[in-house]
């Protein structure tokens, strides 16, 4: 009758130094429920289903994604907020971006402002922050670019939205990105506790995290900052321990 849509992130197993595409949107698994609750689809919409087979919340949203503390991001023209399990919207949808909610109770969310007559800021060719440039017949732009901040399981922001791009809490830290595309390590009231200086970074796991200061490779960094040399990543255990269902072509399931 209707499809259940789910994805396999599962912080606790998945090492972080493994490229999760589309953040824990992925849907190759449609039998994995989290917080006892699955994604379904139906007739091209979405909505929520418990262990049971009940439909919880209506497949009425153009997009769905886990449960995570209590809360489903859902989206409807484009924009995006929060249900509860018994299918309220207790977030409105209004962000232009969001993530799941971490064990901290703060999720990632973006806004929209609008900078003219500036340009946009940034390194050229960065586009990260530019969401859509719009004219009128006199030549005047606007630059409408997204800022992300943080919320609670409320929807009142913990942190205001000022970064250029953020990713969400791992072990009391988060990525955030500047003005000058720069990224660096925020705590939870939104300070910068390592300063934005890589150009890539990733979310903190065991105490370690991988950042570079350019087109070199990455190397390993602690909480405070501080080089790790002792680690590579010829190192790190193999991913190949943890079983994960796939399917083959011929539509059949294992593991």
């Amino acid at each position: 009758v209707y499809q259940i849509l789910s994805g396999n992130y599962e912080e606790a197993t998945i090492p972080w130094y493994v490229n999760r595409s589309d953040h824990d949107m992925v849907r190759s698994n449609p039998f994995t429920f989290v917080e006892g609750v699955g994604v379904l689809f139906y007739k091209d919409k979405y909505g929520y289903i418990d262990t049971t087979g009940k439909i919880i919340v209506a497949p009425v949203y153009d997009d769905a994604r886990q449960f995570h503390m209590g809360r489903g991001a859902v989206a409807h023209n484009s924009l995006w907020g929060f249900v509860d399990k018994p299918g309220k919207e207790v977030i409105a949808l209004k962000y232009q971006y969001v993530r799941r909610f971490a064990s901290n109770g703060l999720a990632c969310v973006a806004i929209q402002k609008t900078t003219n007559p500036y340009e946009p800021t940034g390194n050229e060719g960065d586009v990260e922050a530019v969401v859509e440039i719009s004219g009128d017949d006199y030549g005047d732009y606007n630059y409408l670019e997204s800022v992300y901040g943080f919320i609670d399981t409320t929807g009142t922001y913990v942190i205001e939205p000022k970064f250029r791009f953020a990713e969400d809490f791992q072990e009391g830290l988060a990525v955030a990105t500047d003005d000058n595309n720069l990224k660096g390590y925020i705590n939870e009231r939104g300070t910068y506790v390592i300063p934005a200086k890589y150009r890539s970074a990733s979310g903190f796991a065991y105490g370690y995290a991988l950042v570079s200061f350019g087109y070199e490779s990455n190397h390993f960094i602690t909480k405070t900052g501080a080089d790790a040399p002792q680690f590579s990543m010829q190192k790190l255990p193999k991913y190949d321990k943890i079983l994960r269902p796939f399917r083959d072509n011929e539509n059949l399931w294992g593991y």
